[in-house]
């Protein structure tokens, strides 16, 4: 809306609430250009007067919610989301709004009820799902993970980020077949994926050494930071393991090119931080896991 419209606009609206103060319809409409106009406390003033009007008004609950959980208030955030659903109880939004007020105040199985609701009213609403999903693959829930993201997958099949996740929860299954499927689309999808490269070089370490050496170069390639510090520590067994194969088949004096790799690789994976402490295959993240001692 131009300016002179909303000054016209503006001008409108207070005097028809002058006018007639009981003007439900005018004072709504005005707190929408409080809004615009990032006064958010006026904005809050003419909701209230709303309410008072009409304590029937899920729009106005909603409204507040909305700018208490700008604000940062999540206590008031879910009040107002809580009376908005009372109203209007199929607004999945609200539903996915008050979970992540509860998933920030650390209830989180108030929060997964929520997403829960939120995906049962639109399924589509991916984001309520990863949630969900991302929540039972932290908490080694593998078989529920596993659902969630199938769930997510059903109505976004091209997600790298869930075929990722499913991928790994279905390698804890050990079902490791469908898990480098899962990997491998992943890959197809998103050609940066380190964590996706990491974990299929992982999985085929034993069955497929040089394709296992080549996705962990890979992942070290487009994330050779700390976080993926894993992936040189694996990659400098490999090396071993490969170099001990060779042996078996010839035998020579001297160190060979592989195993100045594998020292390079190791020493590269635990140098990356001071006195870095190995702790376990990621679970939290989706990058491998470090705990750092000083």
């Amino acid at each position: 809306m131009p300016i002179g419209q909303l000054r016209l606009a503006w001008a409108d609206l207070d005097e028809a609430i002058a006018l007639e103060p009981q003007l439900l319809d005018a004072y709504w409409h005005r707190h929408l250009l409080f809004l615009l106009k990032n006064k958010p406390k006026k904005a809050l003033d003419d909701l209230n007067a709303v309410l008072k009007l009409n304590k029937q008004h899920a729009g106005a609950y909603r409204s507040r919610a909305e700018i208490f959980r700008k604000q940062g208030d999540i206590t008031m955030a879910i009040v107002n989301f809580t009376q908005a659903l009372k109203l209007e109880p199929d607004d999945y939004e609200a539903y996915y709004r008050r979970a992540e007020m509860y998933e920030k105040r650390g209830e989180i199985l108030l929060a997964l009820e929520d997403y829960r609701e939120a995906t049962k009213l639109m399924p589509s609403k991916t984001e309520a799902i990863y949630k969900h999903g991302e929540y039972h693959f932290n908490q080694g829930n593998w078989i529920a993970a596993v659902k969630d993201f199938t769930e997510m997958l059903i109505q976004e099949p091209n997600n790298a980020l869930a075929r990722t996740f499913r991928g790994r929860a279905l390698a804890k299954q050990g079902s490791f077949t469908s898990a480098i499927q899962d990997l491998s689309i992943a890959i197809h999808l998103d050609p940066f994926n380190a964590v996706a490269f990491y974990h299929r070089g992982c999985l085929l370490r034993k069955a497929h050494p040089k394709k296992s050496l080549q996705d962990l170069s890979v992942s070290i390639l487009i994330d050779d930071s700390q976080d993926n510090v894993l992936a040189y520590l694996h990659r400098g067994i490999l090396y071993m393991d490969m170099e001990r194969h060779a042996a078996e088949l010839s035998s020579g004096l001297g160190v060979s090119a592989t195993q100045q790799a594998a020292v390079f690789s190791i020493s590269t994976g635990i140098f990356q931080s001071n006195r870095i402490i190995i702790c376990s295959i990621p679970s939290q993240t989706h990058r491998p896991h470090l705990r750092i001692t000083r």
